[in-house]
């Protein structure tokens, strides 16, 4: 009379064939979908950080211009103020000469300028720097492979 030997625990634990594929492909289908995930997140941290460098920059445009013009009206009170030095006497009614005014003009147009310069540069500074983005990408959803230390 044969005697029925069990069976080895290693061959019923195997599963069938189908059975693996389907979990291949949802794996699969997860990476996916974490990876998707990612470059939408870098997306939107890219045109965030975009956004608030360009408003910077625009800040630091505008006190560009402002200090261009104050340097060019302050020239041209120069050049008016000369002209009124080598005026004679008494040839100008009014009670500024125009040299004077335009200095005024300078005068006010020039810190005014610094100022949105100088502000934009502390908009700059506070903004975050880019470096990493693409080597920490990532870095967060893949930690578990790395073994602990």
């Amino acid at each position: 009379m044969p005697v029925d030997l069990p069976r080895p625990a290693a061959q019923e634990a195997v599963p069938d064939g189908p059975e693996i594929v389907s979990l291949v492909k949802g794996i699969i289908g997860n990476v996916e979908t974490l990876v998707a995930q990612q470059m939408r997140l870098a997306q939107r941290e890219v045109a965030a950080g975009l956004k608030s460098r360009s408003a910077a920059a625009t800040v630091v445009a505008a006190g560009l211009t402002f200090t261009l013009l104050s340097t060019l009206v302050l020239c041209a009170a120069a050049a008016h103020g000369l002209h009124w030095w080598m005026s004679p006497a008494g040839t100008d009614p009014a009670t500024w000469p125009i040299g004077a005014c335009f200095a005024l003009v300078g005068a006010v147009l020039g810190p005014l300028g610094l100022g949105l310069i100088w502000l934009g540069r502390a908009k700059f500074r506070s903004i975050p720097p880019w470096t990493g983005l693409a080597e920490n990408l990532f870095q967060e959803s893949t930690s578990w492979t790395k073994p602990p230390r």
